[in-house]
């Protein structure tokens, strides 16, 4: 083998679907990352929040910024996506959160001082392309109480594409595709930080903040629980999909599945392509239509491999196998069955069951370790390649 050959090149065109259609994509050929912007800090002014280097660092700090990603690509003849139906006409870029320490100062080396942002010369396949790299570093304390992250994560950065609702024709499915790499994961967790999330899509309504849903994938470190139900050793890495009413807004929180897989092995060290595939119901009374699929493909392979295929015939038989795990509002405890692709809403409210923001990327519950993802290649279609 020689050249740019890839082995997969006469065999995989982009799906077997005749009537998909290619949404958005980029190479990152001939883009830029700007300077940051959009700086703040959401819970300022908070009394003293953050604890650092032995000592207490006043709330003065932003930890919230955004780098815009300009420029048309020139290798797929994509720019910043303005119109239907990805309308991502905000926030189209990069999302960084350290709600660790903060920014030390407001610009780019201050932003670089948590996480170094940027393009790489990468070879995926025999072919070079670029890669968008994110590279969370260690950090320098465990104590934080601001309230907004006592249930999240604490460091997050993002490939982001936050949709403008106000211009809506919206999504009955789309296809997500793109190459990923992530660290070796060797010494990054333990039993009580095991998880990186590293897809995230949330739907949002305008006129409520009711029936809001989420769907996310993470790469997941088996504890003792889930060694002896899944049969593996302890540290095992496996995959985790989560849907849940955690979108942003008010209300309370449940999540409607937790599923776990630790059979289709994570790879490090080395770009695979994942892909993701979501199709809404009809309505929320639908339970039958609506379908999440993972999938991913290492290097050359001619096959993928099903890391979650989640609709309602599945999920009852993973239920059945894998009794409710769910953690909240009450852990493990049993609950009625949720519409895992389509919102709930408010009697009488309109249908506004949108497509708000994806993230590709990364945010951790992990050890004090840098950590690194790369990103190549992402595109979204009207449908499901290979399915």
């Amino acid at each position: 083998m020689s050249g740019n050959y890839s082995a997969r090149s006469n065999f995989k065109i982009r799906s077997r679907n005749e009537n998909i259609e290619t949404i958005f994509k980029t190479n990152f050929a001939g883009v830029t990352i700007s300077s940051p912007n959009n700086f703040h800090g959401l819970d300022n002014p908070a009394s003293l929040i953050f604890i650092a280097n032995g000592g207490t660092v006043p709330n003065d700090r932003n930890f919230v910024c955004d780098l815009p990603i300009t420029g048309t690509d020139t290798e797929t003849g994509y720019g910043p996506p303005t119109g239907s139906p990805m309308y991502a006409t905000t926030l189209y870029g990069v999302y960084l959160i350290d709600y660790y320490n903060g920014f030390p100062t407001s610009d780019m080396s201050g932003v670089q001082s948590s996480c170094q942002i940027s393009l790489k010369d990468v070879v995926i396949e025999g072919v070079n392309t670029k890669a968008l790299s994110f590279k969370l570093l260690a950090v320098n304390n465990s104590v934080y109480t601001a309230p907004s992250s006592l249930v999240g994560y604490r460091q997050q950065v993002w490939f982001n594409l936050n949709r403008n609702l106000m211009l809506s024709s919206d999504f009955a499915q789309i296809g997500f595709n793109c190459f990923f790499w992530v660290n070796d994961l060797t010494g990054k967790y333990d039993t009580d930080n095991r998880r990186t999330t590293i897809f995230d899509t949330k739907n949002a309504y305008i006129t409520s903040n009711d029936g809001r849903l989420r769907h996310i994938v993470t790469i997941i470190s088996a504890d003792s629980v889930d060694a002896a139900e899944f049969g593996v050793p302890v540290g095992t890495p496996g995959w985790e999909v989560i849907i849940d009413s955690n979108a942003g807004g008010a209300g309370i929180l449940e999540e409607y599945i937790r599923y776990k897989n630790y059979t289709v092995p994570v790879p490090t060290g080395e770009f695979f392509e994942f892909d993701v595939f979501f199709k809404k119901s009809a309505s929320y009374s639908d339970l039958e239509t609506g379908r999440y699929t993972v999938k991913i493909r290492t290097a050359y392979a001619l096959t993928w491999q099903i890391v979650a295929d989640l609709y309602s015939t599945t999920v009852a038989a993973y239920e059945v196998s894998h009794p409710n795990k769910c953690l909240f509002p009450l852990a493990g405890a049993p609950h009625p069955q949720r519409n895992i692709h389509h919102s709930d809403r408010t009697p009488g409210a309109a249908d506004d069951d949108l497509l708000n923001r994806i993230f590709v990327g990364q945010y951790s519950k992990r050890l004090n370790t840098d950590f690194e993802v790369m990103i190549a290649k992402p595109a979204f279609y009207s449908g499901a390649m290979d399915l």
